[in-house]
């Protein structure tokens, strides 16, 4: 199984909805995580971070999207001017 995380395109948001130590433990538990490319960037986590834990980055929210589990701090239809970017995606 999957698990995918995006980074939050709500103006102000400055949380991502996994961290590096969560990768681990997910990884851990036999999972693969795959995050968007600068996802934890406004919350001073660098893509490095990520991979070092375990993840594999990805260029396009697109790519995220074909996980099994899609992780973001405001769900989809949440995120008001970008719920339709979500809603396409999760067709």
């Amino acid at each position: 199984m999957q698990v995918g995380v995006v980074k939050e395109l709500m103006p102000g948001e400055r949380r991502v909805a996994i961290v590096p130590k969560s990768v681990e433990a997910l990884r851990k538990a036999g999972l693969q995580v795959v995050a968007e490319r600068n996802c934890g960037l406004l919350s001073g986590v660098s893509d490095q971070a990520y991979r070092d834990a375990g993840a594999e980055i990805v260029d396009s929210r697109e790519a995220v999207y074909q996980s099994d589990v899609v992780v973001q701090v405001r769900g989809c239809g949440a995120q008001n001017s970008h719920t339709s970017i979500d809603k396409q995606l999760t067709k």
